[in-house]
């Protein structure tokens, strides 16, 4: 299956979880953007490194079968295969989704030659992994979507995962057409879940930074994925969704979350005497 939908990689688990969606969907994009710092004359040597270097965390958190364990249970809160994790860190996934790799050497995607690129092309709807503040870029033709980790507009911002179930006590996810604002573009579809309750081994003895990165690593890539996979099964058919306006909405920008905030949250998902 193929659309004209394109996919824009910064590199990080939000584009890995993505791209892993497409490949066990035979879905084959029309563009695949790479942003790349090029580190040696060839840039998929380059891309590889930039792939161990930003996802080290999670490829070495999928080493500890105690993290494998819990790792399943996200797969399976949020519908998907076992080992969907497992498959995803995986280089290679990039070369079963599109026909050709465009890479731009500059991870910036405001740099004037990632402008020229996208200037160059036809009009199309990318879905965004960065986090970045888009500008000239958005006047160069195309749409340019984004899943935020939050329910939407209520929770704004960095750790919108964390701070949805913080000061909503669920879990959220939304996906919009990015403007130059943060979080500020109009909405597409929204969704809220109930809070799974997940079993870690031993898990007093990891710190809460370990306890955070290992929750971007997989938590909050699948949840992104979770909604990411409706748009696949629809062809990327946006006008298919719609939301309706909540009551009262209320609107917060949040910032990165504190460690002691950070431990709170994670009390409520985790079994702590596990």
């Amino acid at each position: 299956m193929t659309n004209d939908i394109g996919l824009i990689i910064s590199e990080n688990p939000i584009s890995r979880s993505y791209i892993n969606i497409l490949k066990k969907n035979n879905f084959r994009l029309k563009y695949l953007i790479y942003l790349l710092e090029p580190k040696f004359l060839f840039k998929i040597i380059s891309a590889r490194i930039n792939f161990l270097k930003k996802n080290a965390y999670a490829i070495n958190f999928l080493k500890n079968t105690d993290i494998l364990s819990l790792t399943n249970q996200i797969e399976d809160y949020f519908n998907f295969e076992k080992n969907f994790c497992l498959k995803m860190y995986n280089f290679n996934n990039i070369f079963d989704v599109a026909d050709k790799i465009h890479f731009i050497t500059n991870s910036n995607i405001n740099s004037l030659r990632s402008l020229e690129f996208f200037q160059k092309i036809p009009a199309t709807t990318f879905i965004n992994t960065g986090n970045q503040i888009l500008k000239d870029i958005l006047y160069t033709g195309h749409n340019f979507v984004h899943i935020h980790s939050a329910y939407l507009p209520n929770i704004k911002g960095a750790d919108g995962s964390l701070w949805q179930i913080k000061k909503y006590g669920n879990i959220g996810v939304s996906t919009f057409y990015m403007n130059n604002g943060i979080d500020t573009g109009e909405l597409i579809f929204r969704e809220k879940l109930e809070l799974p309750k997940l079993r870690l081994k031993n898990f007093m003895k990891y710190t809460t930074t370990e306890i955070y990165r290992i929750w971007f690593s997989f938590f909050d890539p699948l949840l992104r994925g979770y909604q990411f996979q409706k748009f696949v099964n629809e062809n990327f058919d946006f006008k298919k969704f719609s939301y309706k306006k909540d009551y009262d909405e209320k609107s917060e920008y949040f910032s990165f979350m504190d460690n002691e905030h950070q431990r709170d949250t994670f009390n409520k998902i985790f079994e702590i005497n596990y």
